[in-house]
């Protein structure tokens, strides 16, 4: 059976602009992301009936944990500059739409709400490409398209 896996080129890191309805604009120059990851609490409910003495446990509260971005740093460029870009959103604070877009055949999308928690130039080297890392704090449930 031929595989149906895709590589991640053509895949988009893109941020909402809170309009309704709401635009997504990809982020200049993603070289790689990471979508959020999300983690249960487990609740243990051990009880004196628990079969064979083994404890007991349900889901929890999710963490909805964060994503990250590394990117070619265009300190000039809109999606990332401090007026209107991501520098902008950390010194805002203000909680976004997020959305990766997948390079898969469907388009596949993951949409969450977030703050940038976290934006990070990288080193400036004679001959190096500017860098920067980012970090978006998930606020609220992932959405799957």
């Amino acid at each position: 059976m031929t595989t149906a896996a895709t590589i991640g080129y053509g895949s988009l890191f893109k941020r909402g602009d809170g309009a309704d309805p709401e635009v997504f604009t990809a982020i200049a120059e993603v070289t790689s992301a990471d979508p959020p990851s999300s983690e249960a609490d487990d609740v243990e409910v051990t009880n004196l009936d628990s079969p064979n003495r083994t404890k007991e446990y349900i889901q929890g509260m999710i963490e909805a944990g964060e994503a990250s971005l590394e990117m070619n740093f265009l300190p000039g460029d809109a999606t990332q500059d401090a007026t209107t870009g991501l520098i902008a959103d950390h010194a805002a604070g203000t909680v976004k739409n997020w959305q990766m877009e997948f390079s898969d055949a469907a388009s596949t999308t993951v949409t969450f709400p977030g703050y940038v928690k976290r934006f990070d130039p990288g080193p400036v080297t004679p001959s190096g490409a500017l860098t920067a890392s980012c970090v978006i704090k998930v606020t609220g449930p992932e959405v799957w398209a």
